[in-house]
């Protein structure tokens, strides 16, 4: 994409505090060098974020969910392929798309009730990707991007999904050599695509789909060398665009607008006009007022990303947080106007950068649920949890009750009205400390003036004692020969583990006695392990063992004596014979 590669050009390093609710947010491992060009907030709970591992050469799939951003492994497309843009109608439905280079072709990437799939695209030509996708509805949407094949008059690529297809459709002619960045949809009839077009000189292209056909639209003139790069619409009269002037010396971003049926540039002057700068998104969660994101470049070495916000009828700059170094800002999203996200790159620490937008405090707590597992009697063991505010305004922690007996507050900085400042923290102490043997499971809560999530609820578990080894036959039967006069011993035995402690393994020795009770003189049949066994779990186990010839097990009783050295400390040891019989 065009506008990417503008990262050779640096950024002006931000020293002042972040404003209006931007917050730098922590990020998952990926890899050693990896980046994110696109996002999209299904709600203000969860979100999406999509763009290039460069280590191992695959498309990066990031998910915000339950306060924080994991890492989702990507399925497998080909040796080299990666993605530009994400959309979602639902919580359980997106699209992802983007480039495979080691194919020559696009991405389509589709995401149904929790998994990612990779979707076969439509043959377009011999070299094209995609840039950016929308839909209208879960049946209906569009993708755009470029078709670059060598010897070709290269062209923008829109493909229509629908029918539960996708299909490729030709574009009108603009240029003999042109492309597509970007694409908007108020409805599935009306829309718009941006891109730029080169021939002669560069200048930016825009496309309107309209009564069932794309048409090319003559821009208003900037200079000789310019772009269009970003384009939302929040209805089908009223809509922005973004790009870049490349006019010597330095690069300038550009505001346009669509009213009135017609395109408009809006002026922005930064403070210093001799310091170069571009635009790379735009979005409006709602009418009148939008977001911007982009990136500044006084020098190689040093910079950062770019929000401007457009509210009460103009633009204005947005100090965001400091990330790095040098560092820029590709795409953003809102799912409400108190509510976003914005993407880009660390390119100082080769990674991505995610800032998160809250006018509102947010609190986050991690983790929900925790559990203490296997604690010894009479011992206390300490966890922690961490309070957050992911929000843009202070965050007043309320009442923090105590969990039920054996758990107790044990600790930590969270206080009762305590105030945490955008992107603060604190912490709280549980501990555990079981007096008997047995599982135990408590909550407390959490409140604060999040208006959204009022009550935070925290639950944890553990158990104390130990393992306790028992078991039942489920079968056993003995056949005889007469012909040989052996008997064969067949049977089933279900081994349990109904303590509170995990076992590596244990013992099972098969003895054949003349009454009920295992007396240590038993005629012993054989042996095996049971393997590890958690508390709470049971193994089944074949049993087969040949008699001596001419020896009948009838109306005697065969034993399992399970632990019969007592290597492993149990809460009862005297259920650990289990005994069959007598044998038919």
């Amino acid at each position: 994409m065009a506008w990417m590669a503008l990262f050779a050009v640096a950024v002006l390093l931000v020293s002042s505090p972040a404003q209006a609710g931007w917050i730098n947010q922590s990020l998952p491992a990926v890899s050693s060098d990896w980046t994110l060009y696109g996002v999209y907030g299904v709600s203000k709970s969860e979100a999406w974020a999509i763009g290039s591992d460069f280590t191992n050469g695959e498309g990066v799939l990031l998910h915000f969910i339950n306060g924080a951003w994991v890492s989702v492994p990507p399925p497998n497309v080909s040796a080299q392929w990666e993605l530009f843009g994400v959309h979602f109608t639902s919580a359980s439905a997106g699209w992802a798309v983007g480039a495979d280079t080691f194919n020559r072709r696009g991405v389509l990437l589709r995401y149904q009730n929790g998994t990612w799939t990779s979707v076969p695209p439509p043959t377009v030509s011999s070299s094209w990707f995609l840039t950016s996708v929308q839909f209208t509805s879960a049946s209906e949407g569009w993708a755009v991007g470029a078709n670059d094949s060598i010897g070709a008059a290269n062209q923008g690529v829109l493909l229509h999904f629908q029918n539960g297809s996708w299909t490729n459709v030709n574009p009108p002619y603009v240029l003999s050599t042109w492309f597509l960045n970007d694409v908007s949809l108020s409805s599935s009839q009306n829309g718009w695509a941006v891109g730029t077009g080169v021939q002669l000189q560069q200048k930016g292209v825009l496309l309107r789909w309209q009564s069932g056909r794309w048409d090319n639209i003559l821009p208003p003139n900037v200079t000789d060398i310019w772009e269009l790069v970003g384009v939302h619409f929040t209805s089908a009269t009223d809509g922005w665009v973004v790009g870049n002037d490349f006019s010597y010396p330095v690069t300038t971003g550009i505001f346009m607008r669509f009213s009135n049926n017609s395109w408009t540039q809006v002026p922005f002057s930064r403070s210093n006009p001799n310091v170069s700068w571009f635009l790379s998104s735009i979005y409006f969660p709602v009418a009148g007022e939008g977001w911007a994101t982009g990136m500044e470049s006084p020098s190689a070495t040093e910079g950062s990303g770019l929000l401007f916000h457009f509210k009460n009828g103009s633009w204005s700059a947005i100090t965001p947080p400091i990330v790095s170094d040098l560092w820029a800002l590709w795409n953003l999203h809102f799912p409400s106007a108190d509510s976003g996200w914005a993407v880009g790159r660390d390119e100082s620490n080769t990674r991505g950068v995610i800032l998160r937008f809250s006018q509102k405090p947010e609190i986050t707590v991690s983790p929900l649920a925790f559990n203490f597992k296997n604690v010894p009697t009479g011992t206390l063991a300490k966890q922690g949890i961490t309070v957050r505010n992911d929000g843009g305004s202070n965050l007043i922690l309320g009442t923090i009750t105590t969990p039920a007996d054996p758990f107790s507050r044990a600790g930590g900085r969270c206080q009762d009205g305590q105030v945490l400042g955008p992107g603060e923290t604190c912490g709280v102490k549980i501990g555990f400390e079981p007096a008997t043997a047995g599982t135990f499971q408590s909550s407390f809560d959490i409140g604060s003036n999040d208006t959204n999530e009022p009550v935070v609820t925290v639950t944890v578990k553990g158990r104390s004692g130990a393992a306790d080894l028992t078991g039942e036959w489920k079968s056993l039967s003995q056949s005889c020969n007469s012909s040989t006069s052996v008997c064969k011993l067949s049977g089933s035995l279900r081994v349990r583990n109904v303590g509170y402690k995990n076992i590596d393994s244990a013992s099972v020795r098969f003895f054949l006695s003349d009454d009920e009770v295992y007396d240590g003189v038993d005629q012993f049949l054989t042996k095996f392990g049971t393997g590890q066994l958690s508390w709470g779990d049971s193994k089944g186990f074949s049993f087969a063992y040949k008699l001596p010839v001419g020896e009948t097990a009838t109306g005697r009783y065969v034993i399992a004596v399970l632990d019969i050295n007592n290597k492993i400390v149990e809460l009862d040891e005297t259920n650990n014979g289990i005994v069959f019989g007598p044998v038919p």
